[in-house]
């Protein structure tokens, strides 16, 4: 059929042969090399784990635990083997966790390209991945996740079971959980926001959670400074860099570098610091996207001219964007 590419998987499929595809190959050899010296290193610290087995896929290593009798045992020891191998990215399956170079490209990454190698207007994935994994937050903070794309939907307890959570109160929009970021080097590990309880963050997969919002000020609540009380309306963070996270909050606009442990001020020269979005950049880990606006009470940006804010540092040095955008009466 005219204008129909059929292709396969990873960069077999991709042919990779024209000069345009010598970046995308030199990045899918290093990752290659990468992944062949994992799999030595996960067979020397998981001997001991019986029923434990390693499938090298050629781009990730599968290691999988179904035969094990204590799976739970099995599954702690092949996190702790791959956090001693470094940056990696964990995924999990049905009784398999899936190890990736963190940041490495994916499925998407994939399609990119081979749209724009091929020429192409659309691309059409068929699969067998299990990894259909999905959370949802709602009202009145509760956090839902579905294992099946999104068929069923469980509720994860912990949260809304938190020792602080008689404390919490909504913000003007309800007590909504709004923002859930996964860290790709830690299934474990995950961050949610809700208005107005704050910031928390889960390091067991949901089954405990702690705050973290040390170094926060929010006026109009008793205690300025209290663990939990913050409206936190945004919460950003670039995949290659986990521990680094960027905050807006209903004022000021935050930044991390500890996985939320504490935080320090980056508003800097913004005309001012109250907001409702925060953004990374999807390449750039130092990039932040802000839109100011005037106060919690006048909900449209200053003077009435709609801007974007950009650091590339990491917050306090702002830079309006505004080309297209409307400069009055906005």
């Amino acid at each position: 059929m005219p204008g129909l590419v059929a292709a396969q998987e990873a960069g077999e499929a991709l042919g990779l042969r024209e000069e345009q595809d010598r970046p995308v190959e030199k990045q899918v050899r290093r990752i290659r090399r990468e992944v062949q010296r994992w799999a030595p290193v996960l067979e020397r610290r998981l001997a001991g784990i019986p029923g434990v087995r390693i499938e090298d896929k050629g781009f990730s290593v599968a290691v999988h635990y179904r035969l094990s009798g204590e799976r739970t045992q099995a599954r702690a020891a092949i996190r702790s083997a791959a956090r001693r191998i470094g940056l990696v990215r964990v995924i999990a399956g049905k009784q398999v966790l899936s190890l990736l170079p963190a940041g490495a490209p994916n499925k998407g990454t994939a399609f990119a390209h081979a749209l724009a190698r091929f020429e192409c207007r659309a691309a059409v994935y068929v699969g067998d991945d299990a990894t259909d994994t999905v959370y949802a937050g709602v009202q009145d903070a509760a956090l839902f996740r579905s294992t099946d794309g999104g068929q069923s939907w469980e509720e994860l307890p912990g949260l809304r079971g938190h020792q602080t959570a008689a404390s919490w109160q909504p913000g003007a929009g309800g007590m909504c959980l709004h923002t859930i970021l996964l860290d790709p080097a830690n299934a474990d590990r995950m961050y949610i926001a809700i208005s107005a309880a704050g910031a928390f963050r889960t390091d067991d997969a949901g089954r405990t959670w702690e705050p973290i919002n040390r170094g926060l000020t929010s006026q109009g609540i008793p205690d300025p400074k209290a663990e939990v009380g913050h409206c936190v309306h945004r919460i950003g963070m670039h995949p290659s860099r986990p521990g680094v996270l960027f905050m807006q909050k209903h004022w000021d606009v935050m930044h991390s570098d500890n996985a939320g442990e504490s935080w320090k001020e980056v508003s800097g020269n913004l005309p001012t610091d109250f907001g409702f979005t925060l953004d990374v950049h999807a390449h750039q880990p130092d990039t932040v996207f802000v839109v100011p606006i005037k106060s919690d009470s006048e909900h449209y940006p200053p003077d009435g001219k709609l801007r974007v804010y950009r650091s590339r540092s990491g917050g306090n040095e702002w830079e309006a964007l505004k080309k297209g955008l409307p400069q009055r009466n906005c």
